[in-house]
């Protein structure tokens, strides 16, 4: 974001650093507009979410979002980010530094650790399990892993290069995964997180999304600002981009469910303005041709989507959730959350 004004950056920032920002900022400092109420997400089959707002509640739904429950961490500091293998067993991260765990789908929570670093404050960043043994928690200067389920856990630096910020995790097994995040960010490990190599993707001068890998060569990345989405055959070493469905959006998420079908969702218009109108996008024949989904027109923005399999998705707005149980033909709101910064 070297060419970007400072609106500009602080707003993509928000989009790829909302756990951070919300963590760290004052939330009377930050443009409510633009901030999601939704800061970690977890889902499982097509009828389990659980949702962590920015006020460190947590809401849970077992029935594909008709009815919610909210589980508040009692003794400990607020939710911050959690993570799902299954229905059952999950893990959260808080506000204080702890790191949480459920084996009841979210209904109870024991504190298993106590992590942070005192030079940067209690904030641990992204926390992502692959199965109910390894683990891995990304911050912009270190990182953990462990291999029993979150009882020990081993810390090592941040694989972080001048001007760049890891952010996000994506792991498909116990050793293969990737960091990214702003400035080009890009890593990746082939022994769990022990060691990592830093690829020149070309995608230097970008802001990277979160990665979605269908195996340990086949992946997708949505890179901003309004430079849509890479696509990559080699692991992340080299990245090609995709037929351009347009140089007005800023595409905060990308998923694919097999080589040909995938999904992205953004925003339509430059960066900055206030009169931006959400996007979803559908392909099934691996990008080359996208088609618009309609959803709500007066949605601010759209942060998140997330397919649990080919028909069944989740989509985050500003305040509201949404569910399709037809591939994205259609979506309906199951979830109304009062605007962030509301008491």
């Amino acid at each position: 974001m070297v060419n970007s004004s400072t609106k500009s950056k602080g707003l993509i920032l928000v989009a790829l650093l909302g756990t951070a920002i919300m963590a760290c900022t004052d939330i009377n400092t930050v443009d409510r507009r633009f901030l999601p109420q939704v800061k970690s997400a977890a889902f499982y089959g097509p009828n389990n979410a659980w949702l962590v707002t920015w006020k460190g509640d947590l809401l849970t739904t077992r029935d594909e979002g008709i009815t919610w429950r909210t589980v508040q961490a009692v003794g400990v500091g607020r939710f911050d980010d959690i993570t799902f293998v299954d229905e059952s067993n999950g893990w959260a991260t808080t506000t204080d530094g702890q790191v949480l765990r459920t084996a009841d789908g979210g209904g109870s929570w024991s504190s298993i650790a106590t992590l942070g670093d005192t030079r940067y404050g209690p904030w641990l960043g992204r926390i992502r399990f692959i199965d109910t043994k390894h683990g891995w928690i990304a911050h912009p200067r270190f990182f953990w892993r462990t291999e029993d389920a979150g009882a020990t856990w081993r810390q090592y630096p941040s694989p972080n290069a001048p001007n760049k910020s890891v952010v996000y995790p994506s792991f498909i097994d116990p050793r293969v995964g990737w960091l990214s995040g702003t400035g080009g960010a890009f890593y990746r490990t082939q022994d769990g997180g022990i060691t990592w190599e830093g690829d020149t993707t070309g995608l230097e001068d970008k802001d990277l999304g979160k990665a979605n890998f269908l195996n340990s060569l086949v992946g997708w990345i949505a890179a901003s600002p309004n430079d849509g989405i890479y696509h990559t055959e080699d692991g992340g070493k080299t990245w090609s981009l995709l037929e351009d469905p347009g140089r007005l959006f800023q595409l905060n998420s990308v998923q694919f469910t097999s080589r040909t079908e995938g999904w992205a969702a953004g925003n339509e218009g430059e960066t900055g303005q206030h009169k931006r109108k959400p996007i979803v996008l559908h392909t099934t024949d691996g990008g080359k041709n996208w088609d618009r989904v309609k959803v709500a027109e007066d949605e601010p923005f759209v942060q998140e989507l997330y397919f649990t399999n080919s028909t069944n998705g989740w989509l985050l707005s500003r305040d509201n959730v949404y569910r399709t149980a037809d591939g994205g033909k259609t979506w309906g709101i199951v979830l109304r959350l009062p605007p962030a910064g509301e008491k």
